[in-house]
């Protein structure tokens, strides 16, 4: 799914979906795996002659479905680019969205990490406040705060000299830009 981009834009970091979205998708694949092999040697069934059959359907439905995860995966995307934010989202093989966000639009930028897992391994969701009042959640987000201080580095470097904020109205407590 190709993205055009303006005219001298550049693309400084392309942040796909933790590998953690595996997760689910791999825990079924084994489990339906170990019941099929349990099946058929701890029970002697043989699915009436057709175990062979079985296992290499069974093979190539798993191959499939990884690769459909995988498709999927590879196009969730958040693009960061030099003039803007573009959000890639794919549903699946014939729906998607993309969203452009003018860095000039944003107002706020955080991300929030929430239960264990995702502070052990480290993902969480970019909070993106745009001016017309719309939240946008990107979730599964690898990094968070580094996507956030990438984000803020070039919103940061696009913005006038003479429009710098004045460090001490953040107090050191939030990711306002």
């Amino acid at each position: 799914m190709p993205v055009i981009l303006k005219e001298n834009e550049i693309i400084h970091r392309m942040i796909n979906k933790h590998w953690i979205v595996f997760y689910l998708p791999v825990w079924v694949i084994l489990m339906s795996v170990f019941g099929l092999i349990f099946t058929r040697f701890y029970f002697n069934f043989t699915f009436f002659g057709f175990d062979k059959q079985v296992f290499l359907v069974a093979g190539l439905i798993i191959t499939l479905y990884l690769l459909y995860k995988f498709y999927i995966w590879h196009n969730n995307a958040l693009i960061i680019t030099s003039e803007r934010l573009i959000a890639k989202d794919q549903y699946g093989l014939f729906s998607k969205r993309i969203r452009a966000m003018l860095y000039e639009d944003i107002i706020d930028i955080s991300y929030i990490q929430k239960g264990m897992t995702p502070v052990l391994c480290n993902y969480g969701t970019l909070i993106i406040r745009m001016s017309s009042g719309t939240r946008i959640l990107l979730k599964m987000v690898p990094d968070p705060w580094k996507a956030v201080e990438a984000i803020n580095q070039l919103k940061l470097a696009l913005k006038p000299r003479g429009e710098e904020k004045n460090p001490e109205e953040n107090h050191g407590q939030t990711l306002s830009v």
